[in-house]
C-alpha cells in the first residue's frame, strides 16, 4: 500500500470527527476566544501526544 493510500485512508476516516469538531466550534462563543486570548501575549495550541 502506498503513502498516498494510507493518506487517503486517514483522510476519509477523520471525516466525521472533522464535522462534529466544527459543530463543537460553531457553538463556542467569539467572546470566549477573544477574552481567552488577551489574557496572554501569545495564543498557543498544545497538541497532545498520540
Amino acid at each position: 500500500m502506498s503513502i498516498a493510500n494510507d493518506l487517503n485512508d486517514v483522510v476519509e476516516a477523520s471525516g466525521d470527527m472533522l464535522s462534529r469538531l466544527a459543530i463543537f466550534a460553531y457553538h463556542i462563543p467569539d467572546e470566549w476566544i477573544t477574552a481567552a486570548a488577551a489574557l496572554s501575549e501569545k495564543a498557543t495550541i498544545s497538541r497532545s501526544r498520540l
